[in-house]
């Protein structure tokens, strides 16, 4: 722990001229996961908005008042 000025500085560790290749492997890594975790997500977005339309359809094409109530509030919610 570093004192000065008021200040404490805890944890630094300064490296000059150092190798950086393990950083930029663990780096690459990480990228490579949350482009993945990134791609899954889109993947997901679209089949919750699919399952939601098939849901709509679903009630749209039911013969019931209550279900064609239910498509005026969906419609209404989602607009």
């Amino acid at each position: 722990m570093i004192h000065g000025g008021g200040r404490d500085l805890k944890g630094i560790t300064v490296s000059i001229g150092g190798d950086t290749t393990k950083l930029q492997s663990a780096l690459a890594g990480v990228n490579k996961e949350v482009k993945n975790t990134q791609a899954q997500l889109k993947d997901a977005e679209k089949l919750l908005k699919l399952d939601q339309c098939m849901k709509m359809h679903r009630i749209r094409t039911s013969t019931t008042p209550t279900a064609h109530a239910m498509v005026e509030v969906a419609d209404h919610t989602l607009n």
